[in-house]
């Protein structure tokens, strides 16, 4: 007898998984991705052996080149789904709806005019 476990349920997501949180939270979240990205990609680059040491400008061409393909990974849609995961625990499944957004979207036009 063999006991079949469904798999977890997803939360229903649009194409990019972002839809009804704000602009602030998903910024964080791919920060943190290309963050970890920059820093996976930099071990890989130290176990590559050069022929000869690389000079100070490339070596500079090297980390802007490493955190621009870090940026773009982790602002594509399917990235390598930390960007998820981090947004899942700052802004969790039961606040992202419309109603919320737009309440969000209130408070912060409200807070973001000038005091007289």
């Amino acid at each position: 007898m063999s006991i079949s476990i469904p798999p977890p349920q997803q939360p229903k997501r649009d194409a990019n998984g972002i839809q009804y949180v704000p602009k602030d939270y998903v910024d964080v979240a791919e920060g943190q991705e290309s963050t970890f990205l920059k820093l996976m990609f930099d071990e890989m680059n130290q176990s590559v052996n050069h022929a000869e040491e690389p000079s100070s400008a490339e070596e500079i061409y090297q980390s802007m080149l490493t955190d621009e393909r870090a940026k773009a990974l982790a602002s594509s849609p399917s990235g390598v789904g930390i960007k998820n995961i981090v947004l899942d625990q700052l802004y969790p499944q039961k606040f992202r709806t419309k109603e919320a957004y737009e309440a969000y979207q209130a408070m912060t036009r409200k807070n973001s005019k000038p005091r007289e």
